[in-house]
């Protein structure tokens, strides 16, 4: 996996191609973001559904 981006990050900045950066910054963060959260441990979870229920009860006009 690490060297994966080594890899990617070099030919990112060989190339200077910045939405191909942008993608793969993106895609480690979600991958990150899932594996947070795994789903065989219920109190992240709660966690998770707690704070999205308090984000949409604050956006309410």
């Amino acid at each position: 996996m690490i060297s994966f981006f080594a890899l990617y990050y070099g030919v990112i900045f060989e190339n200077g191609d910045k939405l191909a950066l942008i993608v793969v910054v993106l895609w480690g963060m979600c991958a990150c973001f899932w594996r947070y959260l795994d789903f065989s441990k219920p109190n992240r979870f709660k966690i998770l559904t707690y704070s999205v229920k308090n984000f949409y009860s604050l956006s309410k006009p």
